[in-house]
């Protein structure tokens, strides 16, 4: 049934009444969110000075899981489980750029070429759909949802943020001496990225640097915290993909026109090469 006009400008009326009453609180709060921000310089242990954007809570978990991975990169026990994966190439990008590497030569990367960089929040209107983090150039900006899983007792959520943080350092390695001037031209990137899901067989990102990495430091982390006994490192980081329901054993690499050199990589073992 067609309702008279003026009762149609009416509902018009109420209904954009509404809609600014939720409306202007919501973007209130976020100015608000804004505005108590701290920006602090942070030195860890190891590691470049990073500047740390984010309200006072999310600061101190920032610097926290900052400072873990700090600390997991600069292990020895660290460096020697990942001498016995040397023998899984990992891509560097999944189009034509891609190159191959070892997960011991990243973490020389990371230990002598990060660059000082910044670390913030970014809260999103949009998440779950929207990604966890995002890296331009020297800049990480980090959901809020998922540095507030550090708020977390359970080590296996803290790890969440771990992985994430881990991953998105290898996007800041510039490609080259020089600092980066794009999203794209970095060492490591994410072109050509499929994501791998439980029910497809083929993906590219279980073999890319940034997200094998990310899987990598957060099993040390698991290790390091007891949630896995210690010598399971490896059947860890073979499981770690995004979800439980996949593993690196199972995934085929489908790389996207990828060079030569990408393309002999292969599924891998169940067994340490």
């Amino acid at each position: 049934m067609k309702l008279p006009s003026g009762v149609q400008a009416q509902v018009q009326r109420h209904l954009l009444g509404v809609l600014m009453r939720g409306l202007v609180p919501a973007v209130a709060g976020l100015l608000l969110c804004s505005a108590c921000a701290t920006t602090r310089n942070h030195q860890s242990n190891a590691g470049p000075t990073i500047t740390v954007e984010a309200s006072l809570k999310r600061t101190e978990h920032l610097i926290a899981a900052y400072d873990e991975v700090q600390s997991i990169l600069e292990d020895p026990g660290f460096a020697e489980n990942l001498k016995k994966l040397d023998g899984y190439p990992l891509a560097t990008s999944a189009d034509t750029d891609c190159r191959t590497t070892t997960a011991s030569e990243v973490l020389t990367a990371l230990r002598s070429r990060l660059p000082t960089h910044r670390l913030e929040s970014r809260y999103s209107l949009f998440h779950p759909f929207s990604t966890a983090a995002t890296t331009v150039c020297a800049s990480t900006s980090v959901n809020t949802r998922r540095i507030d899983f550090w708020e977390q007792t359970n080590p296996r959520q803290r790890g969440t943020l771990i992985n994430t943080l881990a991953h998105e350092m290898t996007h800041l390695l510039p490609g080259g001496e020089t600092a980066c001037s794009s999203a794209s031209n970095g060492a490591y990137t994410d072109a050509g990225h499929d994501a791998c899901a439980a029910d497809a067989a083929q993906c590219n990102d279980a073999f890319l640097v940034s997200y094998v990495w990310g899987d990598l430091v957060e099993c040390a982390y698991r290790e390091k915290q007891g949630v896995i006994p210690k010598g399971e490192f490896h059947s860890c980081f073979l499981g770690l993909v995004n979800s439980s329901d996949v593993s690196r054993t199972t995934l085929t690499p489908a790389f996207k026109q990828p060079s030569d050199a990408c393309k002999n990589i292969k599924k891998w073992s169940a067994e340490t090469p």
